[in-house]
């Protein structure tokens, strides 16, 4: 039987009778407290509840699904692990034992309201259905969905949808007013359970489980959190393909100021940092970022929550002389910005792929040289557009760019002074190296321009940016594209985010380059499928952030998807992504049963040429040249000691037993238990012992001196014989 406990302090439970019972004797309840259970009309004095229980006997054993008594925790283990799961067991309990009786149907087992009237946001305007329409548990109720409150409304539903368009395909409110009642009594239950269990943990462990609740019940309300209050959302169409997307988070000024409303700047003002993204940019992010009110809200939580030794050395950190040298000369900006230069195309080498697709049998060859199943790579690659990147900083000072230096210096690196387009710059003393783009140049350089401090990633793309703060109208704010998205559009904010239909392409040809070799198998109609979700949030679009005293108020133009779309895509992601994660998996391992099957082809090609060689000089060969003595022997094919799942291997990918270099197979012990051949990472010649070993499956392939081999588990290789 549950028992459930009404105090001043709240209403909890259930509890059996034995806990009840427990805490009559221990004080946790005294005899002003009521109490309820499902065969009660009404709560009664909680003294005075067990005695209803079967007619006034004693209280029944615990169920054998009732919860068990705490038992006492074990010493030893980690701390921290013990703490996190007390905690962890706290919130989620206190969640259970206010949120299950609310989802209990009122014949089910929730216990009587007393004096707890329902809340009436108004009469609804429209889209009232009849009186008397069941609803899915089979109550009888007048269902309605207001359109608006009318009257007297303690919701934020007027101040959040006037800023939302109407007449669109998509119009969405949430109040969260009960939500946030929720989580507010999650934690005072969370509070009174660790205070009743507190002592079961220890002091030690209590007092940090105690600490661990408090600051994350001060971090929820310390970020603002509890602040918010409502959210909607809208989808328009603008016409041509785009669509306007609004979003409003809506918070209650009154219910605190916390850090999530400061540090994304505090009034929407203009987007300077458009005065510097050039014509190529492809994503950018720009954005206000409060860097002195984040720190000094972490240093008041810390004060507040953690032992003073931590607050001590947060301090100290603070204090530091280059912490407060670089937080005076940070000016509350940042932004980063990627460009793609599609009139300097590089080609990039894409994965090796196997000719021999899943379900059919790799060509196994029994005569060393008589062909092996070839590994093709693609000839052209694919031409990607050269990328570059941007990194903005508003700065006070030049404090910022001298630190850079200092830092650079400390490297062992002095940044050379250079001119670009009149701008004193300073640039990394030579390029990096890109593996695979021998042709494009990477060589850092920074500088400061209208205020900000920047870093390009080469001298060409400085003087992009350069041109750009100029003459704004011939970067990105002066192409047709973003003309065409920011058509109608108000650009002043807190936040600006960009990214070009051209990503969306290049994203697109880049999945589809994948797909076509881990699902060849598969229709192009369905490849077409999984690129079309793949990249469903990657299409042009322009969003700009305000941050007002009511909230956050979001704008988006899109060519690609609206809150509608997003929605209505939720029933094709479903039953393909099912498909997906039957099909794809499927896929997969017949691939790697054909590498397999592959690898331990060549496994056997090899044991054939070392019997061979052993014929011909009456020896093995010495370990450190094996691989060269074994190429003839395989008629120089290469191919033979690369595993298909291994394509770039250092020359090879199995590696020879280092204690059989130059011996006879007659020396041998048990030849069909001593290993010759296994797979590594040591290269061309590479050979070692057990500590080598590597595996590209979930076994290991050996080779053994009789020329058979075997897939060998991990407990099974010292088993094996690898010493004469």
């Amino acid at each position: 039987m549950e028992i459930y406990v009404k105090r001043d302090d709240g209403q909890f439970g259930p509890f059996s009778p034995e806990q009840i019972e427990e805490c009559l004797a221990s004080g946790a309840l005294i005899e002003t407290d009521f109490a309820w259970h499902a065969a009660l009309p009404d709560w009664v004095p909680v003294t005075e509840v067990l005695g209803t229980l079967d007619g006034g006997n004693a209280p029944a054993p615990l169920e054998k699904d009732a919860p068990a008594k705490a038992s006492p925790v074990k010493k030893g283990g980690s701390k921290k692990l013990l703490v996190a799961s007390v905690a962890a067991v706290v919130v989620l309990g206190a969640t259970a034992a206010v949120l299950v009786p609310r989802f209990l149907g009122d014949q089910g087992g929730k216990p009587p309201s007393e004096n707890q009237p329902e809340k009436i946001a108004g009469t609804p305007k429209t889209n009232a259905p009849s009186v008397g329409v069941p609803d899915r548990v089979g109550n009888t109720n007048a269902l309605s969905v207001p359109l608006a409150p009318n009257g007297p409304s303690s919701t934020s539903f007027e101040a959040v949808t006037q800023h939302l368009d109407t007449g669109g395909s998509f119009y969405f409110y949430l109040s969260t007013d009960e939500a946030q009642g929720w989580v507010r009594s999650g934690f005072d239950e969370g509070g009174k359970l660790l205070e009743q269990f507190g002592p079961m943990l220890g002091e030690e462990n209590a007092g940090q489980a105690a600490m661990g609740f408090a600051a994350a019940k001060a971090f929820y309300k310390g970020v603002g959190l509890d602040a918010i209050d409502g959210i909607g959302a809208s989808t328009r169409s603008l016409g041509d393909g785009f669509k306007r997307n609004v979003a409003m988070l809506h918070r209650d000024p009154a219910k605190g100021d916390g850090i999530l409303w400061k540090a994304l700047g505090t009034a929407p003002h203009e987007l300077d940092g458009l005065t510097l993204m050039p014509a190529e940019t492809a994503y950018a992010f720009h954005g206000d970022l409060d860097a002195a009110a984040i720190l000094a809200w972490a240093k008041t939580m810390v004060a507040d929550n953690y032992p003073a030794v931590l607050a001590e050395q947060f301090d100290a950190m603070l204090a530091h002389p280059p912490v407060q040298q670089a937080l005076g000369a940070y000016a509350g900006e940042v932004g980063i910005y990627v460009t793609l230069d599609f009139q300097k195309l590089h080609k990039i080498p894409m994965p090796e792929v196997e000719t021999t697709l899943p379900g059919g049998p790799p060509p196994i060859p029994t005569v060393p040289g008589e062909g092996v199943a070839p590994i093709v790579r693609a000839e052209d690659g694919m031409e990607i557009p050269e990328p570059g990147l941007v990194l903005t900083i508003k700065v006070n000072n030049g404090d910022l760019l001298a630190m850079l230096q200092g830092v650079a210096e400390s490297m062992g690196m002095t940044l050379a002074e250079v001119d670009i387009a009149g701008v004193k710059a300073f640039q990394i003393p030579a390029p990096i190296p890109v593996p695979g783009l021998p042709e494009m140049i990477v060589q850092p350089v920074v500088f400061q321009l209208g205020g900000y401090l920047i870093l390009a990633s080469s001298p060409a793309q400085a003087a992009k940016v350069i041109a750009t703060q100029a003459d704004p109208d011939t970067g990105l704010r002066g192409t047709a594209e973003f003309k065409k998205l920011t058509k109608g559009m108000e650009l002043k904010g807190n936040q600006f985010t960009f990214m070009s239909g051209q990503v969306a392409d290049l994203y697109g040809k880049i999945i589809k380059q994948g797909l076509a070799a881990e699902a060849a198998m598969l229709p192009e109609s369905v490849q077409n499928i999984f690129v079309q979700l793949m990249t469903l949030q990657v299409s042009g679009q322009v969003t700009v952030l305000q941050v007002l005293p009511e909230g956050f108020l979001l704008h988006t133009h899109t060519e690609g998807l609206g809150y509608d779309s997003a929605v209505l895509a939720v029933g094709t992601v479903v039953p393909v992504a099912v498909v997906a994660a039957l099909v794809l998996p499927a896929i997969q391992n017949g691939r790697s049963k054909a590498r397999e099957a592959q690898s331990m082809n060549n496994l056997k090609q090899l044991g054939v040429a070392i019997h061979v060689f052993h014929n011909d000089n009456d020896q093995l060969p010495d370990a450190a040249k094996w691989s060269d003595a074994l190429l003839p022997i395989v008629g120089n094919e290469r191919a033979v000691f690369i595993s298909p799942a291994d394509p770039g291997a250092d020359g090879s990918s199995y590696a020879f037993n280092k204690n059989l270099s130059g011996i006879k197979l007659d020396a041998l012990r048990e030849a069909a238990r001593t290993v010759v051949f296994f797979e590594s990472d040591l290269g061309w010649n590479g050979a070692g012992g057990i500590n080598d070993v590597f595996t590209l499956n979930d076994h290991y392939l050996i080779g053994f001196a009789d020329g058979h081999v075997e897939r060998v588990s991990e407990e099974d290789l010292e088993k094996l014989n690898w010493n004469p």
